[in-house]
Formats: C-alpha cells, structure tokens, sequence
C-alpha cells in the first residue's frame, strides 16, 4: 500500500471545520471533499439545504476523533490523554 499524506491546504481546512462546522469558504469546501474521498475515516461532510446556501454555506463537516488526532500535534494530544487518565 502506498503512503497517503494530507497537503497542507487539506490540513489547514481540516483545522478550520473542528474550530467551526460551517464551511462558508469554496477552498475550505473543495480541501474537505479531497479530504473526505481519500480519508474518510478523517471527516464527514453532510451538503447544506436550499435554505442554508442562501446564508452562504456550503456544508457541513464534523471531524472524526481520527481526524482530530490527525490535526492535533502528538505532544499536545500526549498531554491529553495523560490529564484525562489521572
């Protein structure tokens, strides 16, 4: 199996969608959907309603706890997990 890496533009819009998931932005939304077709353990996208696209949104994502742990530096998710343990 060959090695798959996420571009730092995917990474950047996979940041964005666990801070808020609401995509206004079409690069956020076309990052996402590379993102979801290649790793979709990483993320879920559900397409916004009529009703939502005339707010300007796009869709939806909520990241997986795989894609959190993808995102978030190994330091900071050791620390984490050790808090969460004691």
């Amino acid at each position: 199996m060959a090695h798959r890496k996420l571009t730092e533009g995917c990474t950047v819009s996979m940041r964005k969608a666990a801070r808020s998931n609401i995509i206004r932005k079409s690069i956020d939304a076309c990052n996402l959907r590379a993102v979801a077709a290649h790793f979709p353990e990483f993320i879920e996208i559900k397409n916004a309603t009529p009703t939502e696209r005339a707010q300007g949104v796009l869709m939806t994502a909520t990241l997986t706890s795989r894609g959190l742990a993808y995102i978030t530096p190994r330091k900071i998710s050791r620390k984490l997990t050790i808090e969460v343990r004691a």
